[in-house]
């Protein structure tokens, strides 16, 4: 895997999975821990997805961290932590969406969205249970990015950038208007 071709939310999501893993004794790094790790980014690209879609990434996570307490742990010292066959086809297809998107790097987008688009698996069984289907997961990565591409490894700054820093005044006064 070409690391350096990973934005850096998406080699910190990675980083993260692989600390879960440990944390839970787990021999090999899989889909449920990346999961985890994306939906831990409260003020991430893939919460916000979540949250636009209708779901609760609260809910997700709760799901997807029962997912990795029901992974088979191992004991001993000395154990390497490995990419799962699951997660190292999750991290191939986020390179070929990254292609398709015309990407330079590898965002959490991508790889939210090859977990969305896996047909097997217990994370893409979750997705499915919440609602989460590839044609509307698409759509709202593709609203929520924008015209934008991943150009560099810190694109998550760029999204949504009017959200961030101003104020929806046609909003604020339907909200003033309502109250008596």
């Amino acid at each position: 895997m070409q690391f350096d071709k990973l934005t850096t939310r998406a080699q910190e999501s990675l980083q993260s999975a692989q600390r879960i893993a440990t944390e839970h004794n787990h021999q090999a790094l899989e889909n449920e821990h990346l999961l985890v790790a994306l939906l831990d980014q409260d003020d991430g690209f893939v919460p916000s997805v979540l949250r636009s879609l209708g779901s609760d990434p609260k809910k997700i996570r709760d799901d997807a961290s029962a997912l990795v307490d029901s992974l088979p742990a191992v004991s001993g010292s000395g154990s390497q932590i490995y990419l799962s066959s699951e997660t190292k086809e999750t991290i191939d297809a986020a390179f070929d969406l990254a292609r398709e998107f015309h990407d330079e790097y590898i965002s959490v987008e991508h790889l939210f969205l090859a977990m969305v688009e896996r047909k097997k698996g217990h994370v893409a069984e979750l997705l499915k249970r919440a609602g989460i289907t590839k044609a509307a997961a698409r759509r709202q990565i593709e609203s929520l990015r924008g015209p934008h591409r991943v150009t560099d490894q810190d694109p998550e700054t760029k999204y949504q950038s009017l959200a961030k820093y101003a104020k929806d005044l046609t909003e604020l006064a339907r909200k003033e208007s309502s109250i008596p």
